[in-house]
């Protein structure tokens, strides 16, 4: 089986698959040093030149579940997943003119990944 395959992932695995997931989707950011040290959670984001669509959403949750992720709940504005005690949204928006600030400014889309659940095998 392999390693993300397994239901009890470690956070590493996890966050490799939430970027392997968006691959050639834009650029890639790690958001997890903002999170509080020993939190179990993983969260990531994708900027692009132009907006994200649905296809784009559905194309990261096919390649989530080729990862051993499972599609839960579809909705327009979020696709829920979840693989062992793992527990996964993914969400796309346009990046309005009026919230760009410097670091957005050059991109339209945003693609957020966020993952939170059971660490597994540290």
């Amino acid at each position: 089986m392999s390693p993300s395959a397994r239901p009890d992932k470690t956070r590493d695995e996890v966050t490799a698959d939430l970027r392997a997931a968006g691959q050639g989707l834009g650029a890639y950011t790690d958001l997890n040093s903002l999170l509080s040290p020993g939190v179990c959670m993983v969260t990531a984001r994708r900027l692009s030149g132009r907006g994200f669509t649905v296809r784009d959403a559905e194309l990261v949750a096919r390649r989530l579940q080729h990862r051993g992720w499972k599609v839960g709940l579809v909705k327009p504005e979020s696709i829920a997943l979840t693989s062992g005690g793992w527990h996964a949204a993914l969400g796309t928006t346009d990046i309005p003119d009026e919230n760009r600030v410097s670091e957005l400014a050059p991109y339209k889309g945003l693609l957020v990944l966020t993952a939170s659940g059971k660490c597994g095998r540290r």
